[in-house]
């Protein structure tokens, strides 16, 4: 499955002279979503961790399952500050 035929392309978005990427359209198709968890968290598999940094709520969707592979998450906000550290329980 090619996960780049499921991300919309939006030219000069928000100004002109951009190419904006917009993942809603890879978040709504349910095999696609599965297919980028599953890439995500495989290819983390090599990496030893102890933090996960989401920005925005969105990250938070797609690093939720990477718990299991060990670490701790953050909320980073727009402006790239740790918001708060969520420990959860059994990770």
């Amino acid at each position: 499955m090619n996960l780049k035929d499921y991300i919309r392309s939006i030219p000069d978005y928000p100004k002109k002279g951009i190419l904006f990427r917009d993942i809603t359209t890879l978040i709504k198709d349910e095999n696609a979503f599965a297919e980028t968890i599953n890439q995500i968290v495989e290819r983390s598999k090599e990496y030893k961790f102890t933090k996960i940094a989401a920005i925005e709520s969105r990250g938070f969707v797609f690093v939720i399952n990477l718990f299991d592979l060990g670490g701790s998450d953050n909320l980073v906000k727009n402006n790239y500050k740790v918001e708060n550290l969520i420990e959860f329980p059994g990770h």
